[in-house]
């Protein structure tokens, strides 16, 4: 497969709107997509052009088009799907895009295929564990983008632990809608304290179960009763489809 040398959008103006490419070809919705899609929204009601290159066949298509983003398809297969690079070459030409961001791994691997396509390429890091040495400097290096958001602090030390300079690390950690939430009324109170306390006697009398949740648990705190903490925040977040019953 042969590709034409790239040639770079022109810088706009000062103070001009930015036009933006996010890049997420995953086809689940999950809390990297939610952050996504918060994102280019935020954008867009900030005046720049936002846009997303992602999987029709995917829940962020259907989501993002449903609140009215510009979608353009983009399916990737793997971190070695060279048809994927090319269309995603075409998009970014046609575009003209003054910043592309990477959001997920596959669509990382993308980018030192279409290096140079944009004014900046940027990559967010959201997991905290270091990711393959051997490719990290290259990936997370000049030649693939020009800067690294990591979501936390543990994000950041897990990808110098890999090699990649801390220079190239900005940590912006991930946004909250507050829209979304309101104080708990007290019934809710008292279901909460309810739920936590019949987690922890649980666990109490169940010492293997509480073993198999995170660990250490926070200095000073029962493990019986961290372990029910963080059944209740999975519960929360509906990420758990089991809880234990006394």
């Amino acid at each position: 497969m042969t590709f034409s040398p790239p040639a770079k959008a022109a810088a706009p103006a000062a103070g001009a709107p930015l036009s933006v490419a996010g890049v997420d070809p995953e086809r689940n919705f999950a809390g990297g997509e939610t952050q996504v899609l918060g994102l280019t929204l935020e954008l867009r009601a900030m005046g720049h052009r936002a846009e997303l290159l992602c999987d029709p066949a995917g829940e962020l298509w259907r989501r993002a088009q449903a609140a009215g983003v510009v979608c353009h398809p983009l399916a990737i297969r793997n971190a070695l799907d060279l048809a994927g690079a090319a269309a995603l070459r075409r998009r970014l030409r046609d575009g003209r895009y003054d910043v592309v961001h990477f959001h997920t791994s596959r669509a990382h691997a993308m980018a030192p295929w279409v290096r140079g396509l944009t004014r900046a390429a940027v990559v967010t890091r959201r997991m905290d564990y270091v990711p393959n040495r051997l490719f990290a400097r290259w990936l997370y290096g000049r030649r693939a983008v020009d800067g690294v958001a990591a979501i936390s602090a543990a994000v950041a030390d897990a990808l110098v632990r890999a090699g990649v300079a801390r220079a190239r690390i900005t940590l912006v950690p991930s946004g909250v809608d507050c829209a979304h939430f309101r104080p708990p009324s007290a019934d809710e109170r008292a279901q909460a304290r309810a739920f936590l306390d019949d987690q922890a006697r649980y666990f109490a009398a169940h010492a293997a179960a509480a073993r198999s949740r995170p660990s250490p648990a926070p200095d000073g705190d029962d493990p019986a009763r961290a372990a029910a903490w963080v059944d209740f925040a999975l519960a929360m977040l509906n990420r758990n489809e089991f809880v234990y019953v006394p």
